[in-house]
């Protein structure tokens, strides 16, 4: 976690038990960030020399150049940190919609503790579901293909996931909204396009939410007679209930991790 002002490094070194790492310029946040595996970066728009939007471009641009080279062992293929924006600074209409397009969430300054914890409990890992596993390095049977949709907006995000399934043997195509995943998921269904054995669904799309076209599938599933594939929400915050209304299978909890992805991928196995 990545902070420049010294009473937020007291207050959560203290009040919080968390491996943090704590710095006070741009430079050292780049540096930082290009060395560790962070689930969680705070970065303060006004720094002393590179603020703090440039450090999340940059990051972000770096993340995606990461994920789309070849040389990346699967081991080590994981989604980018989240990125939280801190400012005091006076939220125009323009400011906030810049702030929007690299960083997930943008806390106002003076930051109380219980904002904090909120905002740490939104966004902090979760532990995957319960169930077998598969081991390290294990990938899907030889001949078996598993062929996914995953429906995710975030370029960054999309191309993380799609690395990490397709390390283990998965077959991914991605689409960015949730019309054109009823297109796909019609099309599957319907015509001579293979089938899908799964679907992965961000909760925060654009138009369409992913809890509606959760919903939309499964009303389509029953009226045409149709087998309906698990779909499982990849989601920083699960919600086991809402999630059960929606028709949705399992929650995926961000950032997802090459560990996360084969315990799934056993307990998909498991069932056929």
């Amino acid at each position: 976690m990545l902070f420049e002002i010294k009473r937020s490094q007291q207050i959560l070194g203290v009040e919080l038990e968390l491996d943090l790492r704590c710095v006070t310029s741009g430079k050292e946040a780049c540096t930082q960030l290009a060395m560790v595996p962070f689930d969680l970066a705070f970065l303060d728009i006004v720094l002393p020399d590179i603020n703090g939007l440039d450090v999340a471009e940059w990051y972000l641009k770096r993340s995606n150049a990461e994920h789309e080279s070849a040389s990346a062992r699967a081991s080590d293929i994981r989604s980018p940190a989240t990125l939280i924006a801190l400012t005091s600074l006076d939220m125009t209409d323009a400011i906030e919609e810049e702030l929007q397009r690299a960083f997930s969430e943008i806390l106002i300054k003076p930051m109380t503790i219980m904002k904090l914890r909120a905002t740490l409990q939104r966004w902090l890992p979760r532990a995957i579901l319960e169930g077998s596993e598969l081991s390290s390095g294990t990938c899907l049977p030889v001949g078996a293909t598993v062929r996914i949709l995953q429906v995710e907006d975030c370029d960054i995000a999309s191309t993380a996931i799609e690395h990490l399934f397709s390390s283990v043997g998965c077959w991914i195509e991605t689409v960015d909204n949730g019309e054109a995943a009823m297109e796909k998921l019609t099309t599957s269904h319907l015509e001579s396009h293979p089938a899908y054995d799964l679907v992965l669904l961000d909760m925060n799309l654009p138009v369409v939410s992913g809890y509606a076209l959760s919903s939309w599938y499964t009303d389509f599933c029953q009226q045409h007679g149709q087998r309906r594939v698990p779909v499982i929400a990849v989601t920083a915050e699960p919600d086991a209930v809402a999630c059960k209304e929606f028709g949705i299978d399992r929650c995926l909890p961000k950032p997802v991790t090459i560990e996360m992805v084969r315990e799934l991928m056993g307990q998909w196995l498991a069932m056929q």
